[in-house]
């Protein structure tokens, strides 16, 4: 089962910051890409803008509108920070936008409990967003699109996935035939999937064998999950025994230490370096900060990863603490020692000394061969 997760209004949130909607004497903005319109100020919806509203038709509505062009690489390093809470139920996540994901979970049953806890997430973080689930990526989204937000009850049983799409109609197709389409009377996705194939390639080409999968609830690009390697070490102070407190200062730093120790080992099995450190920690009475930075040389030395983290971390106590090494690479071949330890003499093997000719004479002592002339001479 794959559910489809998109941010509402994504780009202005991380566009204006953290700090909410914008103040009276600040302009609305239209967020554009590519040409298109990919989102715009909340209360530009109030007065009936949307995305297929004419730029050409915004005017000034008490304050100034500023039509903005942004490139979605910018806004990828936030998209981290969301995917924390699916990574939570599934390591297999397909980011399609920095606004938009696909997760694939191992049952129907997970999938419900999934969308109910991302609909508390959302709650929580003041957010709003779309999502739905079905057995493929396009009948998830369908279904993000098209039915009603409620906990769980957006996802599409695979046995209903046709009487699901039938009623799809063929202008919710976010594809370009979609108008050439309706003009060729197909109304909803159920008439595209009863259409033929050699009719609709009249028209479209190689491309009616892609439409016709979509319209089958087929995707024509399977999921394909991000493949992202990363160590994480976190522990609760408040849970720990001997504490059971928030702590700081010489109390926390065997606790650092340990994390240094413990991500360096991991990397160096793994034969590799880290290039950005990712912190969580939370404070009493605070909601949870996460920091993060960027490593100038990638490294797998504790000691380095432990200055880094103590950079990010404030001095007043704090209540848990998760930190995660990301931005892996291959470490590189160890450099050679300038100054070698000098080798151990080799001792000849048992068997070989026996058989070398005894040397005569060396085994005598001098004692022994004064005593031996004395007896030649007196005797």
């Amino acid at each position: 089962m794959i559910v489809y997760c998109g941010i509402r209004h994504f780009y202005i949130q991380h566009f204006q910051g953290q700090d909410g909607s914008p103040q009276q004497d600040e302009p609305l903005y239209i967020l554009t890409h590519a040409g298109q319109t990919w989102d715009f100020s909340p209360e530009l919806k109030q007065l009936g803008f949307s995305t297929k509203t004419p730029l050409n038709t915004i005017h000034h509505l008490g304050r100034p509108v500023q039509v903005q062009a942004i490139d979605l690489e910018d806004f990828y390093p936030y998209t981290e920070e969301w995917l924390e809470f699916p990574r939570q139920y599934s390591s297999e996540i397909e980011v399609e936008y920095p606004h938009a994901w696909y997760v694939r979970l191992p049952s129907e049953k997970m999938a419900q409990y999934f969308c109910a806890d991302f609909a508390h997430y959302l709650a929580q973080r003041e957010a709003s967003a779309i999502w739905g689930g079905g057995e493929s990526k396009i009948v998830a989204k369908f279904a993000a699109h098209n039915l009603a937000l409620h906990q769980s009850g957006q996802i599409v049983p695979p046995g209903k996935t046709e009487e699901f799409l039938a009623k799809i109609p063929i202008g919710r197709l976010p594809l370009p035939e979609a108008d050439i389409l309706g003009k060729l009377g197909i109304t909803s996705l159920g008439e595209l999937g009863k259409f033929p194939l050699q009719d609709l390639m009249g028209h479209f080409g190689s491309r009616a064998e892609v439409l016709l999968e979509i319209a089958r609830g087929k995707d024509p690009v399977p999921f394909q999950p991000q493949h992202r390697l990363e160590f994480s070490w976190n522990k609760d102070f408040t849970t720990t025994p001997d504490l059971y407190q928030a702590i700081a200062g010489p109390l926390f730093q065997p606790y650092l230490a340990e994390a240094g120790r413990f991500l360096a080992q991991k990397l160096q099995s793994a034969g590799k370096v880290g290039g950005k450190l990712v912190l969580s920690w939370g404070e009493e009475g605070c909601p949870e900060v996460t920091a993060q930075r960027k490593l100038k040389t990638p490294t797998a030395d504790a000691k380095t990863l432990v200055r880094n983290m103590a950079h990010l971390l404030p001095r007043t106590p704090i209540t848990h603490l998760k930190v995660t090494v990301q931005d892996l690479e291959p470490a590189p071949a160890d450099q050679l020692e300038l100054f070698q330890a000098a080798e151990k003499k080799r001792e000849l093997p048992q068997t070989l000394l026996q058989k070398l000719p005894a040397q005569k004479g060396l085994t005598v002592s001098r004692r022994e061969l004064v005593l031996e002339m004395w007896r030649e001479l007196v005797l």
